[in-house]
């Protein structure tokens, strides 16, 4: 699709945005979430150990002063003797003194009790503590871990980004000069056709009267249609001054109508080429042609063989382009042909 393209400034530009481009912003919004969740969640678990330290500092007090009354207790009662307590009752003398030495008795011995029932909760409260501590430790350092693993995505991401925007403005650059390039040399096109209009062929007669009834020049299917598109290539708005036909390699291609060649050699960007001028500021032009069998000069007449179907500079399918000049004017082939 090189031939007979320029660019229309309408200053749209080029995309270099891409789904690639988007779906590593998204991935990178995603992990970026995933970090403010674990930092969120390492916070709240740094809240918790904290809550489990005072906690278990409280667990060790109160099991170091149940220890503490025990350890008295047990001190007493070894200096009691054998019997301990019960020299209390075998001291006593008359009723009334052995139901006040019971009565004491069960007072101590609820309260031995009681101490040994709050040793006995700060030692469990103080291992459910130390349990909850090592859970919440190991749970820390798993989100610690995978913070860092995060870390290390978000930073390859970020790369990946900067690779891809740099590709991209490379693209971008290499796409505008191409547009460029088709823009300038559809320029140098234009100048030829000027130029060639201006001169005075000798050409008799006018194909005016044939307009919508002329042969087609070569015998395949429309690839690319007159006027504007968008090249798939470049991204950009071109316009076609002409059409391109698909056809055969190495398939004729005939005069259209009858007229005198003013032009017929190499023309850069569009391969071989010839230009009949029919009179009337009427021309035809025929190009990326394999090779030509005319000469400027030469009077041909309708359906007379002016070439052969070629592949032209940077196309990768034979192909025929084909435009009519109507007083220096692109216009439409297919308003020409039946």
């Amino acid at each position: 699709m090189g031939c007979g393209f320029f660019a229309v400034p309408t200053g749209e530009g080029l995309d270099s945005g891409d789904t690639t481009g988007r779906g590593l912003d998204l991935r990178l919004e995603m992990a970026g979430r995933e970090r403010e969740w674990i930092a969120a969640r390492r916070d709240d678990l740094a809240r918790r150990r904290g809550e489990t330290s005072l906690d278990l500092a409280q667990a060790r007090d109160q099991r170091q002063k149940s220890l503490g009354g025990l350890r008295s207790r047990i001190l007493l009662l070894s200096r009691l003797g054998r019997f301990g307590y019960f020299q209390a009752l075998l001291s006593t003398r008359t009723t009334a003194q052995v139901f006040l030495a019971l009565k004491t008795l069960d007072g101590m011995a609820r309260a031995d009790a009681q101490s040994l029932k709050r040793f006995t909760e700060a030692g469990r409260r103080l291992e459910d503590d130390l349990s909850a501590q090592t859970a919440l430790a190991a749970e820390t350092d798993r989100l610690l871990a995978e913070d860092r693993k995060q870390e290390t995505r978000i930073a390859s991401l970020k790369q990946e980004r900067l690779r891809l925007l740099s590709r991209s403005q490379s693209e971008a650059v290499q796409s505008r000069k191409q547009v460029a390039e088709l823009s300038d040399k559809a320029q140098k096109l234009e100048s030829l056709l000027d130029l060639l209009s201006r001169g005075d062929s000798g050409a008799a007669g006018s194909p005016r009267p044939w307009k919508g009834v002329l042969d087609w020049p070569a015998r395949g299917s429309i690839a690319v249609t007159f006027g504007r598109h968008r090249h798939p290539r470049f991204d950009a708005w071109t316009v076609s001054n002409g059409v391109e036909i698909l056809a055969p390699d190495g398939s004729p291609v005939t005069a259209v109508y009858s007229g005198r060649v003013v032009f017929a050699r190499l023309f850069p960007e569009y391969g071989n080429m010839a230009v009949i001028d029919h009179g009337d500021e009427v021309l035809t032009l025929y190009a990326r042609l394999r090779s030509i069998v005319v000469r400027v000069g030469d009077v041909v007449s309708t359906g007379d063989r002016i070439g052969l179907v070629g592949i032209g500079p940077g196309e990768t399918e034979p192909s025929l382009y084909f435009e009519v000049r109507d007083r220096q004017k692109a216009t439409d082939p297919l308003g020409w042909l039946r």
